[in-house]
């Protein structure tokens, strides 16, 4: 029962994302245009190794939108391709350590046991607990007590 109720939120809530989805591209294109424009009047301070990033993530965002001007003409890579560009913008411009814990990062992670890949979404900050938690529980030395090792 709980899935069916999951699976029809989630069904009405794709199909009004695919009604919103122009103008949402639109309005990207117009605010990464704006940036740049900003970009270039000096208007918007960053180092320079931060402004080239940027440039560098809007060149991607303004080639995934031309080749595809609707969400539902990208396929799922693109559409990761293009949320990690522009949370990337958003934490150049923003420019701040919390920004950066907080910026969504996707990547793929292959299934145990399959050849599957699996998108994984999260935040900065949860990949490096999860990263730490993982390095921490490897570096434990574990000794048996049952077999004399102390």
């Amino acid at each position: 029962m709980h899935k069916l109720l999951a699976l029809t939120v989630l069904m009405f809530a794709a199909l009004s994302a695919a009604a919103q989805d122009n103008p949402k591209l639109d309005q990207i294109l117009a605010q990464q245009t704006q940036l740049r424009a900003d970009l270039d009047a000096g208007k918007v301070t960053l180092t320079p190794r931060a402004a080239q990033q940027v440039r560098k993530d809007q060149d991607i965002v303004f080639d995934l939108i031309k080749q595809n001007p609707t969400l539902d003409g990208m396929n799922i890579q693109e559409r990761v391709t293009l949320d990690n560009a522009l949370e990337r913008i958003n934490t150049a411009v923003q420019g701040t350590r919390v920004a950066s814990e907080k910026q969504d990062v996707c990547r793929y992670q292959r299934v145990t046991g399959s050849k599957e890949k699996q998108l994984v979404c999260g935040t900065q900050d949860d990949r490096d607990h999860a990263r730490e938690g993982a390095r921490s529980y490897l570096e434990k030395t574990r000794i048996c007590a049952s077999c004399g090792g102390g």
